[in-house]
């Protein structure tokens, strides 16, 4: 008896921004609020001066580098969803393809793939706000890279890790 395989493409948010383009009026303004908040309690709680000029020089990058690192982690699962595609067969393909695509959490190695995919894009958040963000501010370097790893660290897409039964 042959076993069928559904597998989903759970690049989220880019697959649900393509197929539901409507979920860009939620996508866009909820990153806008979560990166401003973490901006703001971390420049809070580094009780650093002029918190307004701050964010408001800093936000739009720290904003657009949040969506360009989601980018690059759905870059990595790409690469790997096409290495298992050709190096894997079988039931270990399709066992892993389905728990990569559908739900991360059944499978160890879609697992650690996914982990990859999200510490990919930390690092991203981290070196792009690091290098343009900050670069230009006032602040001392060892400032500015505490602020860029505490938003690294906060808004690296963890949503990788959500099932997609949980979405739809």
């Amino acid at each position: 008896m042959k076993h069928k395989t559904r597998l989903y493409n759970v690049f989220f948010p880019l697959w649900m921004l393509m197929f539901f383009p409507v979920t860009w009026l939620l996508v866009v303004p909820v990153n806008w609020v979560f990166d401003s908040l973490v901006l703001l309690v971390a420049v809070a709680a580094m009780r650093l001066r002029k918190k307004k000029e701050l964010y408001v020089k800093s936000i739009f990058r720290v904003w657009v580098f949040g969506f360009l690192a989601d980018l690059a982690g759905v870059g990595v699962m790409a690469l790997v969803y096409g290495a298992a595609s050709l190096f894997l067969k079988g039931e270990t393909q399709a066992a892993f393809l389905e728990a990569f695509m559908v739900d991360p959490w059944q499978h160890p190695a879609a697992l650690l793939a996914t982990a990859l995919a999200v510490i990919a894009s930390a690092c991203v958040i981290y070196v792009l706000n690091r290098r343009f963000t900050f670069q230009k501010q006032a602040l001392p370097d060892a400032t500015k890279r505490r602020l860029s790893l505490v938003l690294a660290a906060a808004t690296a897409p963890y949503f990788f890790f959500v099932p997609l039964n949980w979405l739809i």
